[in-house]
C-alpha cells in the first residue's frame, strides 16, 4: 500500500478498512484479517486513535485464539504496550511488552530487530521502575533519620 510507506496514515487505514470489510464480507482467512489489522497498529498511534487501536490490538487476539494462529500475536501485544505506555499506564505496558517479547523471540528469534526493540522497551521501563523504587525507599529513609533525630 502506497500511502502506508509514505506513512499518510489516514489514507492508510482507510484503504486498510476496505481490505477487512471485503475480506470480512467474504469471510477469509483469520490470518489475512490479522495481518491487515497488525498494519492498521501503526496508523491507529500515529492518529492517536488510541481506544480504537487497543480495540483493533485485542480483535488480533481474539482471532489468534479462534484460528489457532499466533503469528501477529506479538505484533498485537507490543501495539498495546505502546498505548499503555502512550497513556502513561506502564505498569501494563511493561506486561504487555513482555508478552511480545516472548512471541517475538519464536518467531523472529532473539537477535531480531523487533525483538530487540522490545528488549530494549521492557528494559527501560525496568530501569524506569527500579529508579522510582529507589527514590522511595530514599524518602522513607530520610524520613526514619528525621523521626529518629527528633527523638534524641
Amino acid at each position: 500500500i502506497i500511502p502506508y510507506s509514505a506513512q499518510d496514515w489516514s489514507r492508510s487505514l482507510e484503504f486498510l478498512k476496505q481490505s477487512e470489510h471485503h475480506l470480512s464480507k467474504f469471510q477469509a482467512d483469520p490470518v489475512r484479517l490479522q495481518s491487515i489489522y497488525a498494519a492498521m497498529i501503526p496508523a491507529y498511534y500515529s492518529l492517536k486513535n488510541l481506544d480504537e487501536g487497543l480495540e483493533n490490538c485485542n480483535k488480533i487476539l481474539e482471532l489468534c485464539k479462534t484460528s489457532g494462529e499466533t503469528e501477529c500475536i506479538a505484533d498485537a501485544y507490543a501495539g498495546i504496550g505502546k498505548i499503555f505506555e502512550e497513556r502513561k499506564m506502564l505498569k501494563d505496558a511493561l506486561k504487555a511488552y513482555q508478552e511480545a517479547e516472548k512471541y517475538e523471540v519464536k518467531y523472529f528469534g532473539k537477535d531480531h530487530p523487533h525483538t530487540q526493540a522490545t528488549a530494549e522497551k521492557i528494559l527501560e521501563l525496568q530501569q524506569y521502575f527500579t529508579r522510582k523504587e529507589l527514590k522511595r525507599s530514599l524518602k522513607n529513609s530520610q524520613k526514619l533519620d528525621c523521626d529518629h533525630q527528633k527523638n534524641k
